[in-house]
Parts: structure tokens; sequence; C-alpha cells
């Protein structure tokens, strides 16, 4: 079955918090710690991340690009400045008071990691997926963020406990289609039972990227909202219902 898909529906916040991600988060948060006290812009902390080769040997424009790939959904999170309400700032106001203990928690795990202290690795892990579920609720909180995608998948997982991700564009569709969870859940009964595959392409008929899901997936499993069940399928953690449990949606 082929689903044609409007750009809008497969729209996704192009990171994750990998290790990866999260040092290069953490490298930036140095670099604004080193130019304390001066005003910058965003541009001038891709500047100043070029300059300093935050992010590797890079030349700006790539320099430039990774931050532009990162730092979108850690704003939606609330984990730094707003920099589109507020495009000049303190070095150090850039991460905010949540942003900063992420960083700092961040910097744990990476030491608990080194010495082996499963105890504490554990811990920090545990702070910084409440911190991503306390970023997610800020997100939600936010009404330009209404047509993000994490709040279909959460909605799925508050009605379905569970989310089989080659389907969820397909529900994404759905939705935008006007029908509710009741009838999409028989859609897709009836459609497993029929074995029906979905491919789905953008209005050009191009293929549509499963990065428009798979950073969704990841943050979700980073914020211990959900765990792999499988490998195609994730379900709902005690976690992730207790916070779908405080949220209206």
């Amino acid at each position: 079955m082929d689903i044609k898909l409007k750009a809008s529906l497969s729209n996704a916040d192009s990171s994750s918090f990998t290790k990866t991600r999260c040092n290069q988060i953490s490298n930036v948060y140095d670099l604004t710690c080193k130019y304390a006290g001066r005003v910058v812009t965003y541009r001038k902390i891709q500047e100043l991340a070029a300059e300093n080769k935050t992010l590797g040997n890079s030349e700006f424009s790539k320099t430039a690009s990774a931050i532009r790939t990162i730092f979108p959904i850690v704003k939606k999170l609330g984990l730094i400045i707003d920099y589109d309400k507020f495009p000049e700032f303190k070095s150090e106001d850039f991460f905010s008071n949540k942003g900063k203990a992420f960083v700092l928690t961040h910097k744990s795990l990476m030491l608990a990691q080194e010495i082996e202290n499963e105890s504490l690795i554990s811990k920090c892990q545990e702070i910084k997926a409440a911190l991503l579920r306390d970023g997610i609720c800020s997100m939600l909180s936010d009404k330009g963020n209404n047509s993000h995608n994490i709040w279909i998948a959460l909605k799925t997982l508050k009605n379905h406990g569970e989310i089989v991700w080659k389907e969820f564009l397909y529900i994404v569709f759905l939705y935008d289609q006007g029908k509710n969870f009741e009838e999409i859940k028989e859609i897709l009964t009836n459609n497993r039972a029929n074995r029906v595959e979905y491919k789905y392409v953008s209005e050009d008929n191009t293929a549509v990227n499963q990065t428009a899901y798979s950073y969704l997936k990841a943050l979700l499993t980073e914020a211990d909202i959900v765990f792999d069940y499988n490998k195609s399928t994730s379900k709902i953690t005690k976690q992730g219902k207790e916070l779908l449990n405080l949220l209206t949606i």
C-alpha cells in the first residue's frame, strides 16, 4: 500500500541524544562557559564552535550545519534559550538551568562509565531520562509544537500501549484524515490480518526516509518512555505510563 504523505506529516527533528550527540552538546556547553560574559547570537555560537573546533576539525559550514541539526530539538525541550525570541544573549545563558543539569549529568555518566560504577551509571541514566521527559512536557506545553509527531506517538502509546514503527507514519496519515484512535486501531487490525505492507512516499512520489520516525523513536527510548520489545515494536514503560497520566493528550 502506497501512502502519500504531506511534508508536514513526516516532520522530524534531525537529532537524538546518543552518546555522540550528548558529547557534542556538552562540548558546546563548555564553549559557552569559555566565553562567559560575552553577548552572542545563535550564529555567533556557530562561528565560535567552528573557530574552536568544538565539534571536530570542520569548516564553518559543516560545524554550523551540525549545530542546526542538533539544537532545534534541544531548544524545544527547553534545554537552551529560545534563540528565536532572544536573538542576543550572554554566552553563559545559552543553556537553561535544566540544560546545564542535563550536561553535568551526562558528564557524570561518562565518568561513571570510565570507572565502571554500575550503580552510579544507572542513577545518571535515570536522571538524564527524567530531564528528557521533563523537556517533553515543556515541549508539549508550547502550542507552537502542536503539529509535532510526538503528539501522535504519545497518543498512540496511551491508546495502544505500543508503537509498531512500520505503521507509525500510516497512523499519522490516518489521524490527519480525521480518524480517531478506535477507528485507527480497527484499520490496523484488519491490515495486519491481511498482511498489508506500507510504502511511504512524498507528494512528489519520492520515498520518505525512515528518519521521519527514527529520531522520534530514539528520543522516546532515551527518555525511558518506551523500550524495544522487538526490532520493529516499542512498548510503553512504567515511567512512560506515569508521564501520560500527567499529560492531557
